[in-house]
């Protein structure tokens, strides 16, 4: 099933391909704006068989507008804090959120037919309990495709953003990448033979969400009383897992601030503890869009890096800011000639 989207995948990474080749080439381009772009235009194709008229810059916008209001959310259920009570930016967030919540109601309003194309949308209005035969209302579908393309373009996108960086200051192992990208597809696209024989990329990608979790940090709640080390949790204590950090912990990584892909090569990953790697989560609550995230930023890196060689801009570093996710703030410039 998840291989079916790869040819998705590739047409997506070619199309953002076609664009940098128009765009001007003497100037820095935005990375970051760009795989996010991508992502969206495969999450919508994957999700809604690209038969959906979305502006995909204004829901860039409203997404970003809800991520940055998020840790406010977190504060005001840490803290028992009333939802009314105002924090900044409240008003362009709420906007924000009905302007997505509308539209995609507006779609899911339209599709009033079931195709036979298999995106996100058919497959939900066909979906049914095998014991009572209830359907998702439309209410539910809305919820869980904006669930869907917010969670599954943007960790992505960034994942590919720093990859793209890393590999712009790493320009051997961004030649390993394009050797192994010929070697495998030549000038094909990549397709579902092909993606499962990029290996490098994909530790390549592996080792950008390392040193760059998408996700930089993780909340559980107990269950149940549970002791953890040295320190014992009641049950219903809120547990925080700092991802950023468990992925640089010196205990765990060898020399772990530096770029190195081949830590994780098949037998180092296991020789290593299950636990010290958790880009997707872990355990029954893991990211169901994990296989899903991996085929995509790997098929979109190795159409961009056959395509074009990638230089950072001289002087400028890159900062991440965690905003749900570990975005750089002010976007990814990167210098890109084509190959």
């Amino acid at each position: 099933m998840l291989l079916s989207f790869v040819p998705v995948f590739a047409a997506m990474a070619q199309r953002q391909v076609e664009r940098w080749r128009k765009a001007d080439r003497t100037v820095p381009t935005d990375a970051a704006a760009a795989m996010t772009r991508t992502t969206f235009e495969i999450i919508v194709e994957a999700m809604l068989g690209g038969s959906a008229n979305l502006d995909a810059d204004r829901y860039s916008r409203a997404l970003t507008d809800n991520f940055g209001t998020i840790p406010w959310h977190i504060i005001y259920v840490m803290f028992s804090i009333p939802e009314w009570m105002p924090y900044p930016h409240r008003r362009r967030a709420m906007r924000s959120r009905d302007f997505l919540h509308r539209d995609i109601r507006r779609i899911v309003a339209a599709r009033h037919f079931r195709s036979s194309k298999p995106d996100l949308l058919n497959l939900m209005r066909a979906a049914h309990d095998p014991e009572t035969g209830r359907t998702m209302s439309d209410d539910e579908i809305v919820a869980n495709l904006l669930t869907f393309i917010t969670a599954g373009h943007e960790t992505t996108a960034v994942a590919l953003t720093w990859a793209l960086w890393l590999l712009a200051k790493d320009q051997v192992t961004q030649q390993r990448v394009f050797d192994e990208v010929k070697s495998v597809a030549a000038d094909q696209p990549i397709d579902a033979a092909s993606v499962e024989g990029l290996a490098f990329c994909r530790q390549v990608i592996q080792e950008a969400m390392r040193l760059f979790p998408p996700a930089p940090g993780i909340a559980r709640i107990s269950k149940a009383a549970v002791k953890i080390g040295n320190m014992q949790f009641s049950a219903s204590t809120r547990i925080h897992i700092p991802v950023f950090a468990l992925h640089r912990n010196a205990g765990l990584w060898d020399n772990p601030d530096a770029f190195d892909p081949d830590r994780f090569a098949p037998e180092l990953v296991k020789a290593r503890r299950r636990f010290a790697f958790l880009p997707f989560g872990g355990g029954p609550r893991v990211c169901i869009g994990g296989g899903f995230a991996m085929l995509e930023a790997a098929a979109i890196l190795a159409t961009i890096i056959r395509a074009f060689r990638l230089d950072p801009v001289a002087g400028h570093k890159p900062k991440p800011v965690a905003r749900v996710t570990l975005r750089p703030a002010g976007g990814m410039p990167l210098l890109i000639t084509e190959r």
